[in-house]
């Protein structure tokens, strides 16, 4: 049986499709997890939630897990369509490497030390955000391919 680009393609669209909607997840759990921590979490005789600092942090994470949320979307139903499946799930990986990994730093700030030690559960997803970063192609390899396939493609428009 002889493998061909588009086979190769797919199969990286898949998993790339996967790991994105996985990696969700894991941003979901872990900037619950942050929120549930800045509503309890004292400091100076105040829940650490009601500083304009932490506010703006959380308001930040939350657009970008949103935003994950969409994308992760977007893929999956263009991989159900197979309509843009590459520019969808390049475009989902390349947003996760940047801000998932932003976010999760972020949760991370906000814990503390806590966050780190093997007796809260963020460090769990921290480890999982910043794996999936490196598997598969990181943010600029996603670039690229996304690229590289509309030069391809600008270029049989132009040839015909």
């Amino acid at each position: 049986m002889i493998c061909v680009q588009a086979d190769i393609d797919r199969c990286l669209n898949v998993a790339v499709g996967l790991q994105c909607a996985e990696t969700v997840g894991a941003l979901d759990q872990a900037f619950n997890l942050t929120l549930e921590y800045a509503k309890m979490r004292k400091a100076f005789g105040r829940t650490i939630g009601s500083f304009q600092a932490i506010k703006h942090y959380l308001a930040d994470m939350l657009r970008w897990l949103e935003t994950a949320k969409a994308l992760s979307v977007h893929a999956t139903d263009a991989l159900d369509s197979n309509d843009g499946a590459v520019e969808a799930t390049s475009a989902a990986k390349s947003y996760m490497c940047e801000f998932g990994t932003r976010l999760v730093r972020q949760c991370i700030q906000i814990h503390g030390g806590i966050g780190v030690t093997w007796e809260h559960d963020l460090h769990l997803f921290v480890r999982r955000v910043e794996a999936n970063a490196l598997l598969l192609g990181g943010s600029v390899e996603h670039l690229d391919r996304v690229a590289s396939k509309l030069i391809r493609e600008t270029s049989q428009v132009v040839s015909s």
